[in-house]
């Protein structure tokens, strides 16, 4: 009976790192923004493809959005 539970949890133990080492490939869903502020303004840069973004709050409304300040795809700044 003592191997069996011993067996059982390491059938376990190594099902749970197989999952976790999965898991952990998926380097493309967070991580890859740089946020900075200037003179006051909050940006955000997009490091794999270099478009800039300001987040800018509306005073009268309290509403946020976020501007596309710079992208390479366009060739251009907003500004």
């Amino acid at each position: 009976m003592k191997q069996y539970i011993m067996g059982m949890l390491t059938g376990a133990s190594l099902i749970l790192c197989a999952v976790m080492f999965i898991g952990a490939t998926d380097k493309e869903s967070y991580g890859h923004y740089q946020a900075f502020a200037l003179n006051g303004e909050a940006f955000f840069m997009d490091t794999k493809n270099g478009e800039l973004f300001q987040y800018v709050v509306n005073e009268k409304t309290g509403k946020t959005s976020i501007i596309v300040i710079y992208s390479p795809r366009l060739g251009q700044s907003a500004y």
